[in-house]
């Protein structure tokens, strides 16, 4: 995969779009981000391997970056029962 910094500012630009009125709380920005990351690079990655690879990541970094978990950032789409989105 050949990804460059125009990547990156898309994830940039798309989170800066925000309204004023939508801001209500870092969880939604960090969900935003989540949604941003997975949009711009998930969607290009073609082996299974891969996006479990992206997602892992991002499960890693919204702890280390965010000090918030993953699962409980996105509990509202867990549907399952199994603890995990």
């Amino acid at each position: 995969y050949a990804f460059n910094l125009r990547d990156f500012a898309k994830v940039v630009f798309a989170m800066l779009m925000v309204g004023k009125a939508q801001c209500d709380g870092a969880a939604r920005h960090i969900r935003l981000w989540c949604h941003e990351v997975f949009r711009v690079f998930g969607d290009r990655l073609v082996d299974d391997v891969d996006r479990k690879w992206l997602l892992s990541a991002v499960r890693e970094q919204t702890v280390k970056g965010f000090g918030q978990k993953f699962d409980d950032l996105c509990k509202h789409l867990h549907t399952n029962g199994d603890g995990k989105v």
